[in-house]
């Protein structure tokens, strides 16, 4: 009992949103850094930079060499400079490494930074009272100087430097939380505690049948409906890790009758493909009370119908739902996905 009664609270504690204060125990590095081959040169930019100190320079590490110089730099005039990433997908950013540049005496001191989902809609790093963070940078050119901040679901992020040694001149990598533990203060809900509706390949609810998984055509070979339950295991070709959309379907779904009406339902754990590089970065969630009735969209906490999803395949990512809802069938849409086709594995968080 004490073991479900913690991984109940673990589950309700990892709420996608801005809403909670993180605290992230293991954060790991995106990929920014020069040679991780993970973001390509292309999905750097800037205000502007001088030649030789382009946007993709701007990877953590960068050395000088043939291509350029050891790090971004704006042009002397430019008052409002920035160096933007694209990072592909959405992640938990919780933090920012920076340096200066590597072959001389340059770097920035202070700097502030921004996050977006969409490009062109940009949010500051704020404190606890909503005041844009001012965060203090390098003191030399190449030790690296890490900076947390609470959870922020983004996919574009910026760094604009306002103070700095010499010449504004840096390069920086970014943290995200991965499977982390959040602390704390959920936003008030209707429904203060959680368990597993039993999809799990685990814990399996026999009143569930792989009959009741239904979804857009999907790739054969072992990929049906009835993979998508949570934790399923690649077995073989005929029995996939997963459910697997055609590669070819740019909307596809995949949907659950949970056989009774009246189920409330308050969150959705997502999966990738057990073994492949595959998952969905982000989702819609629907649903419908009972055979009759019309699918609603469910929101988030941020007011959004478009949930965060996973950054790899085996890691499970828990959403909850801003109100609960009632429930017999739930549809998920993937709206993003990593690898040439939608994949994924799932299941529902019941109130307790």
């Amino acid at each position: 009992m004490l073991r479900s009664t913690v991984l109940v609270f673990i589950i309700y504690a990892l709420v996608l949103g801005d809403k909670v204060a993180s605290s992230c125990t293991n954060p790991l590095r995106v990929g920014l850094e020069a040679n991780s081959g993970k973001i390509s040169d292309s999905s750097f930019t800037c205000s502007s930079n001088e030649g030789g100190y382009g946007p993709s320079r701007g990877r953590l590490n960068t050395m000088a060499d043939s291509f350029g110089r050891g790090g971004w730099m704006p042009k002397g005039g430019d008052s409002n400079s920035w160096l933007k990433v694209d990072l592909g997908q959405t992640y938990g950013i919780v933090g920012i490494i920076t340096q200066g540049r590597e072959d001389a005496e340059q770097w920035v001191t202070e700097y502030t930074v921004s996050y977006g989902k969409k490009d062109g809609k940009y949010f500051d790093v704020e404190d606890s009272t909503g005041s844009q963070i001012l965060f203090v940078g390098n003191k030399d050119n190449n030790s690296e100087v890490i900076k947390k901040f609470d959870r922020k679901t983004a996919r574009y992020v910026r760094i604009h430097p306002t103070d700095f040694h010499n010449v504004p001149c840096l390069r920086f990598e970014l943290l995200y939380c991965d499977n982390c533990m959040f602390s704390a203060q959920v936003a008030s809900s209707d429904c203060k505690t959680t368990k597993r509706f039993g999809l799990d390949d685990k814990i399996r609810n026999s009143n569930v049948p792989d009959s009741a998984f239904k979804s857009s055509p999907y790739e054969q070979g072992g990929y049906d409906p009835s993979r998508a339950r949570l934790n399923t295991k690649y077995e073989g070709y005929g029995k996939q890790g997963g459910w697997m959309a055609l590669s070819s379907d740019t909307s596809p779904w995949i949907e659950v009758d949970l056989q009774t009406d009246n189920n409330d339902l308050k969150g959705i754990i997502t999966q990738g493909l057990a073994c492949g590089n595959k998952w969905v970065a982000s989702y819609n969630v629907s649903y419908k009370k009972n055979q009759s009735g019309q699918y609603n969209d469910v929101n988030n906490f941020d007011d959004s119908p478009i949930f965060t999803g996973n950054t790899d395949g085996k890691t499970e990512f828990a959403n909850l739902f801003k109100q609960q809802i009632t429930a017999r069938f739930i549809r998920i849409q993937p709206m993003s996905w990593h690898g040439n086709a939608a994949s994924l594995r799932n299941g529902q968080q019941q109130c307790s």
